[in-house]
């Protein structure tokens, strides 16, 4: 995956500067879509990036040593501060080189590495490297940068070799901001930098797993439009000023402020297109929550004692009023809906009708559903983002029982809208990007109730299909060009076994009733397509960059129990306690409701 060389100036910033891309999209209930290596989940429910090893090859720019005698920030520590590290291993001198030029240059660098045993490069490990100023220097290189070029490759080279560019780790080659505006250094290097920032993007483009790193348009943004960005001062050094407002700590070198923004660019690169992709996880949640609540809000319509006559019924969908909360029928079905405490379920009406059959001997169940649901997962970044998902659903279904069992048959189709909404602190501004795709879901279920005048136990088993596709999404990003994403389509192919319980209520003193019930679900991949993604620059049009993302299998073993008190027709007491088994730290939920009905 590539991010070529910018070439010429951007505009200024419009009013409203968006954040970058959120970080690797959302943790789903419904088992969350891990492409990115980097991807961790929260016992919050929240995504935030990790690395376990991160190496920097660079010069001043990098080299801890030298900004500490600047008394400047360094964006190495930023980075780890900002996501966390396992270890940091920092090689960058002050005044290395790309090329070969002595002890300081890039191979050199590598060579430390080699020699300290620390050349063994794992799965979610970083390495950056960040080089060229030097070889520019101040008035531009004389050789027209030949000996860089061929220090970089080689360096290149021996970190392929030793796994840095493998799948599940990254290379980040870093694209220079254009060093010819620095105060001390000549005009005439723009040009040079343009072409420095080419060859990188070349050696980029022949490998998925080296990413060219966009500095360069960053800061021709900064420098654009200062105010934008809290600089009143982009021409000339200040070092006073330049933890504050002021770009230019001296010369040739940002200060801490230009540490932030580099910082930043790198946090914002270990989320570009993956979030995206992960889009498709929230299609599939909102597929899995309308086929349960559907199926269930149907099946409870008709243990509530409903006449099943033939003749059309509106029935609700969802928990939407008290009387259905408070109702044993549905809180059989809600414990294993969403153990999530952060999710919420459709809610909508079917249009259902009731008729006989001339193939079964008994009465088959269809109808038409109609439901939205919205959904808010918070995601950890730097511009604490936020990302919501909306789905309007449409469902026909068929319910027939046939002998002592009762097949459930749904087509589903889902329109998918998800907003990115995020801000900035250190710009006070906000921003929301808005994709949107659709889903369509078919899924078999199978049914045997069973037993007595004490309780019911009902054992299932289900097959569903889903198919997702994302439609074309320009994404706008802060210190980078914007990216437009080409339509995506995958598919899903789910297995599930379960059971449903049921305790018939116990009578208490005055008129009290207690009901137990409980169940247990289990659900697993069959079957889950790549996901391949087209991705094109703003900034160069014409060449889109491709990236295939295998996606992880789902799993999700989920299990509860409910109990609910009723203490009088008005008044009515429940709990329940709802969990994820695969990853039970991360999604127990209990709930304590009281509904009052007046």
């Amino acid at each position: 995956m590539s991010f070529p060389a910018p070439f010429g100036h951007l505009a200024p910033l419009t009013a409203s500067v968006v954040a970058a891309i959120s970080l690797m999209g959302c943790a789903s209930s419904g088992g969350s879509v891990a492409p990115n290596p980097f991807k961790i989940a929260t016992s919050a429910g929240a995504t935030q990036p990790h690395i376990g090893t991160l190496r920097v090859f660079g010069d001043s720019y990098s080299d801890i040593a030298f900004t500490n005698s600047q008394r400047t920030g360094n964006w190495v520590r930023e980075l780890g501060a900002r996501i966390p590290t396992d270890v940091t291993l920092n090689y960058a001198i002050g005044g290395a080189r790309a090329g070969y030029a002595g002890h300081r240059e890039f191979n050199r660098q590598l060579d430390t590495m080699t020699l300290r045993g620390q050349d063994k490069v794992g799965d979610t490990d970083l390495t950056i490297v960040y080089l060229g100023h030097n070889d520019i220097n101040k008035n531009g290189a004389r050789d027209d940068l030949a000996h860089a070029k061929f220090g970089l490759t080689d360096g290149v080279n021996r970190l392929k070799a030793m796994g840095a560019a493998n799948e599940n780790r990254r290379l980040f080659l870093t694209q220079l901001h254009d060093w010819s505006k620095n105060p001390g250094v000549a005009d005439s290097t723009h040009d040079q930098v343009v072409a420095w920032n080419a060859y990188i993007a070349g050696i980029a483009n022949s490998n998925p797993n080296i990413v060219a790193v966009d500095m360069y348009t960053a800061f021709e943004r900064i420098f654009a439009n200062p105010q934008a960005f809290g600089f009143n001062n982009v021409s000339t050094p200040d070092a006073s000023r330049s933890a504050v407002d002021a770009l230019f700590h001296d010369t040739t070198h940002f200060g801490t402020r230009g540490q932030t923004i580099i910082a930043r660019v790198y946090e914002h690169y270990l989320t570009r297109g993956w979030e995206w992709s992960n889009t498709m996880a929230a299609g599939a949640e909102s597929a899995q929550r309308l086929g349960a609540e559907v199926d269930s809000g149907i099946l409870a319509f008709n243990l509530r004692g409903t006449p099943t006559a033939a003749g059309f019924n509106l029935i609700p969908i969802g928990q939407t009023s008290a009387t259905d909360r408070r109702s044993v029928a549905s809180n059989r079905f809600a414990t294993l809906n969403d153990p999530h405490a952060n999710a919420t379920v459709p809610t909508g009406v079917a249009l259902d009708f009731t008729a006989s059959n001339s193939l079964f001997k008994k009465n088959g169940r269809y109808g038409f559903a109609i439901t939205q649901n919205d959904n808010a997962q918070p995601l950890h970044s730097t511009d604490r983002l936020l990302q919501r998902y909306s789905s309007k659903g449409s469902t026909f279904y068929w319910h027939q029982p046939v002998s002592s069992f009762l097949f459930t048959t749904q087509l589903s189709n889902l329109t998918l809208r998800v907003e990115n909404n995020a801000r900035d602190e250190l710009l006070d501004r906000s921003f929301a990007n808005t994709s949107v795709g659709n889903t369509w879901s078919f899924e078999q279920k199978i049914r045997r109730p069973m037993g007595n005048e004490w309780m019911s136990f009902t054992p299932w088993a289900s097959f569903s299909s889903q198919t997702h596709q994302l439609k074309p999404y320009v994404s706008q990003s802060l210190y980078t060009s914007d990216v437009s994403y080409s339509a995506s389509r995958a598919r899903d192919v789910f297995s599930g076994i379960g059971f449903d319980v049921q305790f018939a209520p116990l009578h208490l003193q005055n008129g009290k009733t207690l009901t137990f019930s409980g169940g247990f679900s289990h659900t697993e991949s069959l079957y889950r397509s790549a996901l391949s993604i087209s991705m094109t620059e703003a900034n160069q049009p014409g060449v889109p960059q491709r990236e295939t993302i295998e996606r992880a299998k789902f799993r999700s073993t989920l299990a509860g129990v409910n109990a609910s008190l009723g203490v009088s027709k008005s008044l009515n007491f429940s709990a329940s306690y709802a969990a994820d088994l695969q990853k039970t730290k991360d999604t127990q939920r209990v709930s304590l409701l009281a509904n009052l009905l007046f």
